[in-house]
């Protein structure tokens, strides 16, 4: 997360900041907000309940982003024992680099210090709060797929001239509604250097448009294409800052493609994982 936010030592401004960066409302969930002096450097999060086994990628991630502080904020129904994970966190794998703790539980915000809740007030967030939630977002990419009858699409594509494949593909990617027959065509088209260079200048130009885009050709495309669709959808999901998607969509990947070289490099630029691979969903 590169966006530069000043930070108030408000709790409410302070646990207004996570939803803001994630995209989506966390529960339950501890978000670690990386700092190099006042500018957000990094934004992750990890379960409550795995947070002492689960920030080895979370501190790779914020050293890699040059962060050289942190905010703890817990967002949980269960503040007091929200406030002894964070204290917890704050004494170990963070020590000596946590500047500041909070925590909510929705409707009031606290400050935290050495696990006691001080400083209460009313959760007045100044920052837009999204509405979804992390599982709404996770729900898009795991959607029944029904994929397009391989022959068929074989036929539509095939006679198609090098500089037809680039504009179909292109405005599969940019389309506003991207229907079903076209998407299944335009993952088709996706293979070799040219429609990769094609998909991504469309990811970099409006990531959240391919975002969406790239979503119906998972659900559409043939079984023969979907790896390549998922790893520009990890690569979208990144670049529109939907974290959950990245580990859901990197997650079906590395199924279909084990170990592949692909997979390994998206989690070294996504700074995401598999949930295969830790068994729970460390960074987002």
């Amino acid at each position: 997360m590169q966006d530069k936010i000043v930070l108030s030592s408000s709790p409410s401004d302070a646990v207004a900041v996570g939803p803001a960066l994630l995209g989506f409302q966390p529960s339950e969930s501890v978000v670690v907000v990386g700092l190099c002096g006042r500018r957000v450097a990094f934004c992750g999060r990890v379960d409550l309940a795995d947070a002492q086994a689960c920030t080895r990628d979370v501190l790779v991630a914020m050293r890699n982003s040059g962060a050289d502080a942190v905010e703890l904020v817990g967002y949980s129904q269960r503040p007091e024992w929200a406030a002894l994970v964070l204290d917890g966190l704050a004494r170990g794998p963070f020590d000596g680099a946590v500047i500041r703790q909070h925590i909510t539980d929705g409707a009031t915000a606290w400050r935290c210090d050495r696990g006691e809740l001080l400083d209460s007030e009313p959760f007045t967030p100044s920052l837009p709060q999204p509405e979804r939630t992390r599982a709404d977002t996770v729900a898009a990419v795991t959607a029944p797929r029904h994929p397009a009858d391989a022959h068929t699409v074989e036929a539509r594509t095939a006679g198609a001239s090098h500089n037809q494949r680039q504009r179909l593909l292109s405005a599969a990617m940019d389309s506003n509604e991207l229907h079903p027959d076209d998407a299944a065509d335009a993952a088709a088209l996706l293979d070799g250097r040219d429609g990769l260079a094609a998909a991504v200048a469309s990811i970099v130009r409006d990531p959240h448009k391919a975002y969406r885009n790239l979503l119906v050709m998972r659900q559409h495309c043939t079984d023969a294409h979907l790896p390549g669709v998922l790893a520009l959808l990890t690569l979208a999901s990144w670049a529109a800052g939907h974290g959950p998607a990245v580990v859901e969509a990197l997650t079906q990947l590395d199924a279909l493609t084990p170990g592949s070289r692909t997979v390994a490099m998206l989690s070294e630029l996504t700074c995401s994982n598999p949930a295969d691979w830790l068994r729970d969903n460390t960074t987002v």
